[in-house]
């Protein structure tokens, strides 16, 4: 307790900057939120290719199934990787829409499960901290003593939240338009790229915890 006393004196002394947890919990309840509108909503009753949440889920694949695959040691170069990704993905995202809802929706209870309680620790200090919750969520994250690991999957987390918030009217206008194969396919400016990339580092996270070594 006092080595966590003294390292968090430290910080406060030298003005070390806080992890943006308001910012990252904003866009993480804002993703929840989408998710369950546009994916979650279909769960065991898969709705015709006429419903844009077919559509969404397509391009949700990409990204969930992007980051699993870019989440290893050797991460190949993105633009020669792309492609395969796609191929991998975007078919099957319509075609075992399903399968795809199962996924995410295991991959948002794993999370969950393993972040509850920075959760709770973040959302106290959104409600009670004002102008100083993001240093009173760090404090109180610090002094718990043993949340390092939880604490290091929320931020990546939260890191990919605010990359997918950032992309969705994008996603949705697509999604809307029944576009979403030719959105991912072409994708000539990267859209997808920063949210992928972010969702690699949740799953290199995720898999450090299992105990698994990505550069075996």
């Amino acid at each position: 307790m006092f080595a966590q006393l003294f390292v968090l004196a430290c910080a406060c002394a030298l003005g070390f900057a806080q992890p943006p947890y308001v910012d990252y919990q904003k866009a993480i309840d804002e993703v929840i939120a989408e998710l369950q509108d546009n994916v979650l909503s279909i769960d065991g009753d898969i709705p015709h290719l006429n419903d844009p949440r077919r559509h969404y889920t397509q391009v949700l694949n990409v990204i969930i199934e992007g980051g699993e695959d870019r989440s290893g040691c050797l991460v190949p170069d993105y633009d020669s990787h792309y492609p395969e990704i796609v191929n991998a993905s975007l078919a099957q995202g319509l075609a075992n829409t399903q399968d795809v809802v199962t996924e995410i929706s295991d991959f948002i209870e794993e999370i969950s499960n393993i972040t509850h309680e920075i959760i709770d620790i973040v959302q106290d200090g959104v409600k009670n901290g004002g102008e100083h919750a993001n240093q009173l969520i760090s404090e109180k994250i610090t002094l718990a003593g043993n949340l390092k690991e939880q604490n290091e999957v929320y931020l990546s987390v939260g890191e990919a939240a605010e990359a997918l918030v950032k992309i969705n009217p994008f996603l949705l206008e697509a999604s809307e338009n029944y576009a979403t194969t030719t959105f991912a396919v072409e994708d000539k400016e990267n859209v997808l790229k920063d949210v992928i990339e972010k969702t690699a580092q949740v799953y290199r996270q995720l898999k450090s915890r299992q105990g698994i070594n990505v550069c075996n």
